[in-house]
């Protein structure tokens, strides 16, 4: 079992005589800490809860450590089929501690989908809006599809974190894993609002896709601007983003 720091954790144990839950036992408790096995608790009292099933809380101060916790259930009666049965909890490790964000956090279904097209936000803090983006790094490309605004296919990405990008030369570049000769830069258009969140648009036509390789995540991507007012070059979006070309069943 898992559960985050500072969290009271209840051990079970059950045990077994002639083939049924013993109950009525006197159960006694120790708990050690982690890997070395450090006792931090030790001949505590078990509670009986039914059945043969008997329990023990170690109370949240106590769960101070990432790492394993283990208890030991014991017994004296000659009856049980085993006097020591052990426990274990895991504290606070693989991602354990991120899992208390609030419901409320999460996209509702309007904000996932948008007038047919997939939004979300990526950690970075930045939106990407398209039909084929799955998160703000990765993208679909179908061969010899346009990727036009005016049909609601363009890939959009927003951010309160950029510099202002008003006027400045934006470019997305991509590079072929397997082939260093296919590359491609394509012009996008700059947002006009300078401050505050800024969106920046990629439409592709069927001429640029048609010559993409199909594969899974075949490419990598960047975005990068030419700030207007200073000619300094920033990266916009991860130069890691990968894309994945869909091959074109129709014409080929």
């Amino acid at each position: 079992m898992i559960e985050q720091l500072s969290n009271a954790i209840t051990f079970y144990s059950f045990y077994v005589a002639s083939q049924a839950g013993a109950t009525g036992l006197t159960v006694t408790v120790d708990v050690y800490e982690g890997t070395t096995a450090t006792p931090i608790i030790s001949g505590a009292s078990a509670t009986e809860l039914a059945g043969g099933l008997y329990y023990y809380t170690l109370s949240s101060g106590s769960v101070d450590a990432i790492g394993q916790y283990i208890a030991i259930f014991k017994t004296t009666d000659a009856t049980v089929d085993q006097k020591d049965l052990p426990a274990v909890w895991t504290i606070g490790t693989a991602g354990v501690e991120n899992l208390d964000a609030a419901i409320s956090n999460l996209p509702t279904a309007a904000e996932v989908w948008t007038s047919g097209t997939r939004t979300l936000t990526s950690v970075s803090g930045i939106t990407v809006s398209s039909p084929l983006a799955a998160d703000g790094q990765h993208m679909e490309v179908v061969q010899g599809d346009d990727y036009a605004n005016d049909d609601g296919r363009s890939f959009e990405w927003t951010s309160s974190s950029w510099p202002d990008l008003t006027g400045s030369t934006i470019v997305w570049t991509y590079y072929n894993l397997k082939d260093t000769a296919d590359t491609a830069v394509v012009s996008m258009t700059a947002p006009t609002v300078g401050s505050g969140s800024q969106t920046i648009r990629l439409e592709l036509t069927a001429a640029v896709t048609k010559l993409m390789t199909d594969g899974v995540n075949r490419y990598v991507f960047d975005v990068q601007a030419t700030l207007q007012t200073s000619g300094n070059i920033i990266t916009l979006v991860d130069p890691q983003s990968t894309i994945t070309v869909l091959k074109d069943r129709t014409n080929n």
